[in-house]
């Protein structure tokens, strides 16, 4: 609103100097005070319309113009005949400003962190969001002097959002070389080891790659594995969405084996799951990756607050907590 409101200020400001008895001021007040009247109901009007209606609606020419519709009937009701030769100018202005890009008038207000369900880094339990990753993310940002939202989605889809969306991070994110230079990086928010396994009883023997290659393995889409499984050779790599319908599949036979990290491995086990391990696939650092529109003074920010879990021993005991490290 403060940007709609300081907008359509600065163009009644600038209106015709002919305003020079004093009914003609009181016209002029009367203008401005309309003026700000129709930018509350206009921006009202934008407000209605859930995140992803807003994007959609920045984003598509057809949708745009007829919330320029909507915005100019607004106008219409509220203005009437008053100082109608004045309204037209500011009207045009306030209508270009509630039409910039999201990116423009939201990228200073919040930074958008996305992630999976994947415990025990993070997850959510009774409409909580919880997490050895989420815990630290929220530490992190407490003095980052900038408002933040968390959106759990599938891995795929949080993965391309920080990609491709200014001021959006996705964690947990393991660094690989290949993604590198996709991102800023803050890290690391824990070290894990990556393991093969395969469904209980399968009869499956895979102790090193070159023996797994001959069998389908599983995993998340733009999952790190993914482009692990690819640079080694895997010929017979099955992508899904997230990695609970990935797990559906080794349990229904579909696939044979599945990379799974360490903890994760040990906590589906004695929570009922019948995996076996194979072998240990890779050692990675789990990280904050974030888009390369994020300022380099907020990621400074946050690594440094990072730092100082660590050196404090809070990431040890939100890692301990979690049973990804002994106490």
């Amino acid at each position: 609103m403060s940007r709609v409101f300081a907008v359509v200020t600065a163009q009644n400001r600038n209106m015709d100097t002919g305003f020079r008895s004093n009914s003609m001021r009181k016209q002029k007040q009367r203008a401005w005070w309309t003026s700000a009247l129709f930018a509350w109901r206009a921006q009202r009007a934008y407000l209605t319309l859930n995140k992803g209606g807003r994007k959609r609606l920045l984003h598509n020419s057809f949708n745009r113009n007829r919330f320029k519709v909507r915005i100019m009937q607004q106008i219409k009701s509220v203005t009437a005949n008053l100082c109608a030769p004045y309204m037209v100018r500011g009207a045009v202005v306030l209508t270009m400003a509630l039409l910039l890009p999201a990116s423009t008038m939201m990228a200073k207000d919040k930074i958008t962190f996305t992630t999976e369900e994947y415990p025990p880094y993070n997850y959510i339990e009774y409409g909580t969001y919880k997490g050895a990753s989420y815990e630290q993310v929220a530490l992190i940002m407490q003095d980052a002097d900038i408002d933040y939202t968390v959106d759990l989605m599938p891995w795929a889809r949080a993965y391309a959002m920080a990609q491709s969306e200014p001021m959006t991070c996705v964690f947990t994110t393991a660094h690989t070389p290949e993604r590198n230079a996709l991102f800023k990086w803050v890290e690391p928010l824990s070290h894990e080891r990556n393991i093969m396994a395969s469904k209980t009883g399968s009869n499956i023997h895979a102790h090193t790659i070159e023996e797994a290659r001959n069998y389908r393995v599983g995993t998340q889409r733009d999952d790190y594995t993914q482009a692990f499984l690819e640079k080694n050779g895997f010929q017979k790599i099955d992508l899904a969405s997230s990695l609970n319908l990935t797990l559906k599949k080794l349990e229904s036979g579909r696939i044979d084996l599945i990379p799974l990290s360490e903890r994760f491995f040990h906590e589906l086990v004695e929570h009922g799951t019948p995996l076996e391990q194979q072998f240990v696939l890779t050692e990675q650092t789990f990280s904050l990756a974030c888009n390369l529109s994020v300022p380099d003074t907020l990621i400074a920010k946050m690594q440094a607050n990072l730092n100082k879990l660590i050196a404090n021993g809070q990431q040890h005991t939100i890692l301990v907590k979690y049973g990804l490290v002994q106490p």
